[in-house]
């Protein structure tokens, strides 16, 4: 009887002590961002595949059941998830985090049917994931497992100083490069270019399921009139490559959400730095 009570005692206490915070993010690189935060403490799954478009995707029930297991819930907000009310039942008595309620000035912010939409690549906005995001989690994961809040702080404090190397090496390269424009071909890099105190000339397709048109093509040239400038793009090569070849412009792919798959960009630094380099090899 005396084994009986230890044994059941021993497996009491390693479930209690091991168990992880079970955590389900909206895309992979809010998952990232996640896991650098709390490390072994966490399991940390997303809902919307990472080789998905995000602004048409749609969940399945299937692709859902992750939420009923989960401890914290971390979505972008501002309409990115366009399919949240069909969710919020499942979130009831779970921690929640919607990171727009927190971004004071979103681009492009309207207001429909007492919903605050906006651009919602907030995530690309690093002064954001590092000032308010990171201990926005920290706080989060420390409510919910107070035994191994020492460790999420520490993983916060690296996460942020990272970080803020990574936006000192921004803003010397965008000082440097201080007179070129930078047109946007997408909405997802204005907050990238907002968190270096940088705008772009003009935002050519202002919605992520849009399709450029003859106007968004003939304001681009009107409206970007340095002598030097680079063209942001995701996937739409052929529209650059025009653009390009009428603002002689150089053409960059950028990445706005990283890959699991892809050792270059499998987490938060690692995306933004390849993003860097991007920038950089075309402008060296």
């Amino acid at each position: 009887m005396k084994k009986l009570v230890l044994l059941v005692l021993f497996l009491f206490y390693s479930t209690s002590v091991f168990a992880k915070v079970n955590v389900v993010t909206s895309t992979f690189i809010l998952s990232s961002i996640v896991k650098s935060i709390g490390g072994d403490g966490v399991n940390v799954s997303y809902i919307i595949p990472s080789a998905s478009n995000p602004h048409i995707f749609s969940p399945t029930p299937k692709s859902l059941q992750s939420l009923t297991k989960a401890d914290l819930v971390v979505f972008c907000g501002f309409g990115f998830e366009f399919w949240y009310d069909n969710v919020k039942d499942m979130l009831k008595g779970k921690e929640v985090l919607i990171l727009s309620k927190f971004y004071k000035h979103p681009i492009d912010k309207r207001t429909i049917n007492g919903t605050v939409i906006a651009n919602p690549h907030i995530w690309l906005d690093m002064k954001f994931v590092k000032n308010r995001v990171t201990p926005l989690i920290e706080h989060k994961l420390c409510g919910i497992d107070s035994r191994h809040c020492g460790q999420f702080k520490k993983n916060a404090d690296r996460f942020r100083n990272r970080l803020q190397h990574l936006i000192d090496e921004y803003k010397f390269f965008f000082k440097r490069h201080d007179n070129a424009c930078f047109l946007d071909v997408m909405p997802a890099f204005e907050y990238f270019l907002k968190s270096s105190g940088k705008s772009s000339c003009y935002l050519v397709v202002k919605k992520g399921d849009e399709k450029p048109t003859i106007g968004n093509i003939s304001n681009a040239l009107k409206y970007c009139t340095c002598k030097k400038g680079l063209i942001l793009y995701i996937s739409n090569k052929q529209l650059a490559t025009m653009l390009s070849e009428s603002l002689h412009y150089m053409p960059v792919e950028l990445n706005p959400l990283g890959s699991p798959n892809d050792s270059s960009k499998d987490n938060y630094i690692k995306l933004m730095r390849y993003n860097l380099n991007q920038l950089r090899r075309v402008l060296q």
